[in-house]
């Protein structure tokens, strides 16, 4: 219930190996692998689409589809998508849920358009 806390970590017999209190606490390669392994495990929103994503006030607003529908949420502005190399992407709302937006090349043309702006 809450995407970025309270990992339980096991191994492939199904043994706890650690316990992660929050993503936070980890140093930024391990929060990387965490975030990537939650992605590829499911455990986020998957943008197949986007509509725009425009600035308020210390927020920006995302219109978005994902693969479960129409979506809107907020990222504080100072929030990127982060890159996840011939992975796509990685963005965080305000309420710690992820949403995976694709490598640029699967995206439309409007969709590409409003990333390029958002990434180095």
């Amino acid at each position: 219930s809450e995407a970025n806390r309270f990992f339980s970590l096991r191994d492939d017999e199904g043994n706890e190996v650690a316990f992660v209190h929050s993503a936070s606490d980890l140093d930024a390669k391990s929060r990387a692998a965490l975030e990537m392994a939650l992605a590829q495990s499911g455990f986020v929103f998957r943008i197949t689409k986007i509509v725009s994503a425009k600035e308020e006030l210390e927020l920006r607003a995302w219109r978005v589809v994902t693969e479960q529908g129409p979506r809107k949420f907020q990222t504080a502005r100072d929030e990127w998508p982060r890159d996840i190399p011939g992975e796509g992407f990685l963005v965080r709302d305000v309420a710690g849920d992820l949403f995976w937006i694709p490598p640029m090349e699967r995206l439309d043309a409007e969709s590409r358009e409003i990333l390029w702006a958002l990434v180095d």
